[in-house]
């Protein structure tokens, strides 16, 4: 009698529902949708520019966010992800709670929004839900900061370095936690930001009120709205907008 030794079965490799398994393999799909998204974030996001994928909870964003960071790190890009409803342990006053200088994690909270001197001596676990989403983005922006230019050795005249790639600043849930006038207010300031160090600002919110009222704070060459569905990604037109605006 032959012992027939059969290959362990591969739950990821089984067919889908309603598919014949005894007609062979499934045809390989193609990227799924939040690889796709990631894919058209990555091509069309640009230095100085936030780019704001909107969409219903539950659509996708949140996959898309994550495939988009595994993307860039896979390429070894400089990107940073935060999520603002991450829950914070950090025990130190928010006036220690960076390594960085002094001055310079001062100025960085004063970015975000955070500059009351009150504030400077509570701990960042005891911070409201809104200053604590506000810290996560500045210590992420003051990841992706340029360095001070550091001294090299002469080269050559005709030897120019290669340009690197923008780094890369991804938020989910973006302003969740935050008034719309305060989500305004560090919307602007991260533009601002963004236009001066070249960095790629790509976040994601459900909040249908924040389209329009970004539209209103920002130029359109700064602020890149795409729509997210089931079906994919859609561009938002400043025609759609303005309708959201006076229906």
């Amino acid at each position: 009698m032959l012992g027939i030794q059969l290959p362990p079965r591969d739950p990821l490799g089984s067919p889908p529902p309603g598919a014949d398994p005894a007609s062979g393999p499934v045809a390989d799909a193609g990227p799924s949708l939040p690889d796709r998204v990631a894919r058209d974030l990555d091509d069309h996001a640009l230095p100085g520019v936030i780019t704001l994928l909107s969409g219903p909870s539950g659509v996708g964003k949140s996959r898309a966010l994550r495939a988009l960071h595994a993307r860039l790190r896979a390429r070894r890009h400089r990107v940073a992800i935060v999520h603002m409803l991450r829950p914070s342990r950090d025990r130190r006053p928010l006036a220690c709670a960076s390594s960085e200088r002094l001055d310079r994690w001062l100025a960085q909270l004063a970015r975000a929004g955070l500059a009351d001197a009150a504030l400077l001596p509570v701990r960042a676990r005891d911070l409201s839900d809104g200053q604590h989403a506000r810290l996560l983005v500045a210590r992420a922006m003051l990841r992706l900061a340029p360095s001070p230019p550091a001294r090299h050795a002469a080269r050559p005249i005709d030897s120019q370095p290669s340009p690197l790639p923008p780094p890369t600043l991804i938020i989910d849930e973006y302003a969740s936690t935050l008034d719309l006038l305060t989500a305004r207010l560090l919307t602007i300031s991260l533009s601002r930001w963004a236009r001066r160090s070249g960095v790629r600002i790509i976040v994601a919110s459900a909040r249908d009120e924040l389209v329009p009222a970004l539209r209103r704070d920002l130029a359109a060459a700064h602020l890149h709205v795409r729509m997210l569905s089931h079906a994919g990604l859609i561009s938002a037109e400043p025609q759609q907008v303005a309708a959201e605006i006076n229906p």
